[in-house]
């Protein structure tokens, strides 16, 4: 996996990190720009290390990416198999609307489309590469 485009989207964005661990497998995580905060609560898989910051900016870029694919809930919910009657299943949705919202602020908008565009090349790269 190539990685230079997050390394690329934290000084540029000027991105600082904080992970504070609040039980077992759980962590409060802050990413601090000039443009704002981004705050989420994370779980770990147990054996996992923290958090890092690389690994946010990745996990949530993949969020947007995958968002990005579908026009409305309806689109996604058929899509993704998920039962449009049952409440965390809109929940889930707006909180992937609401991770795109607080990705795009903290970084400014050509950040924030540089780091998806980097994601593409190095999903790119990585396809083309032989197995």
């Amino acid at each position: 996996m190539t990685t230079d485009f997050i390394t690329e989207t934290i000084a540029d964005a000027q991105l600082t990190f904080e992970a504070e661990k609040i039980s077992e497998d759980y962590y409060a995580c802050l990413i601090t720009s000039p443009h704002g905060k981004m705050k989420r609560n994370l779980r770990m898989k147990p054996g996992h290390e923290a958090p890092t910051l690389g690994g946010m900016l990745y996990h949530y870029a993949l969020i947007v990416q995958s968002l990005n694919e579908y026009e409305d809930v309806l689109e996604w919910a058929d899509d993704t198999n998920r039962d449009l009657n049952k409440p965390e299943t809109v929940k889930e949705f707006k909180q992937m609307v609401e991770d795109e919202t607080s990705l795009r602020l903290i970084l400014s908008e050509t950040i924030f489309q540089n780091l998806l565009s980097g994601l593409a090349i190095s999903q790119a790269i990585n396809n083309a590469m032989p197995r």
